[in-house]
C-alpha cells in the first residue's frame, strides 16, 4: 500500500520512535564541566569554567583604550574570565550566556566602548 495512508503510518512510526528516545540524555563532551546530582547523574554546566566567573569590577580604566592583545590579557586577568570576546560594531554575535566570558564592545576606531560578562 502506498500513498498518503502509508506516509502517515511511516511518520507516526518515526514519531513514536523519536518520542521514546527523547528522554535519554548522553553526556559525551569531555570539555564541559559537570556536576553530580543526587541521583549520581552527570549534567554538564554549559558556559562555566571551574574557578572562573567573570566580574566587571575594576574594568572602567580600560574604556577608551585601543584594543590590543596586551589590553585583552589584562582585561581577562582583572575580570577573572576564562575567555574574551571582542565585539566590533558590525559583528553578529551569539546570544548564549557564559558566566566565564567577558564581552568587550569596540567602537569604529577599535577603542573599548563597554564591557559586560556573558
Amino acid at each position: 500500500m502506498s500513498g498518503p495512508a502509508s506516509f502517515v503510518r511511516l511518520a507516526a512510526t518515526a514519531l513514536a520512535a523519536f518520542a521514546s528516545t527523547a528522554c535519554v540524555s548522553v553526556v559525551d563532551n569531555k570539555n564541559e564541566p559537570a556536576t553530580e546530582t543526587s541521583g549520581n547523574e552527570i549534567i554538564p554546566e554549559y558556559g562555566t569554567t571551574p574557578g572562573r566567573k567573570c566580574s566587571t569590577t575594576g574594568l572602567d580604566r580600560f574604556r577608551g583604550q585601543r584594543a590590543t592583545q596586551a589590553i585583552g590579557q589584562a582585561i581577562v586577568e582583572r575580570s577573572k574570565a576564562a575567555s574574551l570576546r571582542w565585539i566590533r560594531p558590525s559583528d553578529a554575535i551569539t546570544m548564549d550566556f557564559r558566566t566565564d566570558r567577558i564581552n568587550v564592545s569596540l567602537d569604529a576606531a577599535s577603542k573599548i566602548a563597554s564591557m559586560r560578562c556573558g
